[in-house]
């Protein structure tokens, strides 16, 4: 139902464009400055320890909700494609955690979230943008719903 209800908000929108619509875009040019602030994201929260931003997120477990708690050594078998993998050996699997670069990306992200502001990731190939960006949407979801059942918040966005 959800995705329908996506689909169906993503054909009102591409309905609603006028093909006839002759007004040129507006230019783009690289080199201009740009009319908006930017910074690196990591300004509030880049100095904190992985546990203090543990503590931002209110999460005393230190694991990402709806986030399973153990990857396998390989990368090659995981819940959805193993049938036995809550049987496997302890030894098979290690811990997952996002890395410190990871965890402090997912705390901007909320915060941005939580103040209304837009979030640009961006860096090199392989440092874990999915992962961040898979947290930020688990973190508003886990924040949605215990605020629905205590009225706030967790951690540094309770108030």
């Amino acid at each position: 139902a959800d995705v329908a209800m996506v689909l169906h908000s993503v054909e009102t929108v591409i309905d609603a464009v006028d093909e006839t619509d002759q007004t040129p875009a507006p230019f783009f040019d690289p080199n201009s400055p740009a009319d908006f602030e930017w910074d690196e994201g990591t300004d509030q929260w880049g100095k904190l320890t992985t546990d203090k931003l543990w503590d931002a997120l209110g999460l005393k477990e230190h694991e990402l909700p709806y986030f399973n708690s153990f990857i396998d050594k390989t990368g090659l078998r995981t819940p959805k494609t193993d049938p036995d993998w809550f049987n496997v050996d302890s030894e098979d699997l290690a811990p997952f955690a996002p890395r410190w670069h990871q965890l402090v990306g997912i705390v901007k992200g909320l915060d941005l979230a939580f103040r209304g502001k837009p979030l640009l990731l961006m860096d090199g190939v392989g440092f874990g943008k999915t992962v961040q960006l898979l947290g930020i949407f688990a973190m508003l979801a886990h924040q949605r719903a215990h605020y629905k059942k205590f009225k706030h918040f967790t951690g540094a966005f309770r108030k």
